[in-house]
């Protein structure tokens, strides 16, 4: 556990050197004034942010579109949001694909850890098997976010064609 002071000096280096450190979210008791909580990053409240704004936008776009179907400035929105959306699929398909792969990682490391428990039965193994296991979770869990929310885009990307009068797929 870091004390609040030396959190602070690190704040303010990375404030000097550009970073925002708003993207980070530091859970800290005031009264202990230490850490509490684990550094939380943005991208799982990115994405929740991401998803929620879409379906605001597509919700308000099908109120106009089906008042007004022969509107020009509807489907350039419509196209001006797919371009859009379509750059953001492809910005957390691609936090998806690291984030599987280091899971993975950390999956593969974790039989191997739990294997050299097995052959040397001692404090290190277990605690190396331990520390592994505790990274593996949260990978775990943020996978498992970002997948379901990628599919979720996915939906949202059929309703925009749809509205567009492309077709496209559609589970019913």
């Amino acid at each position: 556990m870091l004390p609040i002071f030396i959190l602070e000096k690190i704040f303010a280096f990375l404030t000097i050197k550009g970073y925002n450190y708003s993207n980070v979210f530091l859970f800290y008791s005031q009264e202990q004034r230490v850490l509490k909580g684990v550094w939380v990053f943005v991208m799982r409240k990115r994405i929740l942010a991401y998803i929620e704004y879409m379906n605001r936008r597509l919700e308000s776009l099908e109120k106009e579109y089906k008042s007004d179907k022969e509107n020009k400035d509807i489907d350039d929105e419509l196209e001006k949001l797919k371009k859009e959306h379509l750059t953001q699929i492809a910005f957390f398909q691609h936090e998806r694909l690291i984030h599987l792969i280091v899971t993975v990682l950390f999956a593969v490391l974790e039989f191997l850890s739990l294997f050299m428990c097995m052959l040397i039965p001692n404090i290190g193994t277990f605690l190396l098997t331990t520390a592994v296991l505790v990274l593996l979770v949260p990978y775990i869990r943020h996978y498992y976010l970002l997948e379901n929310e990628v599919q979720r885009m996915y939906e949202q990307y059929d309703r925009l064609q749809n509205m567009i009068g492309k077709d496209s797929f559609r589970l019913q």
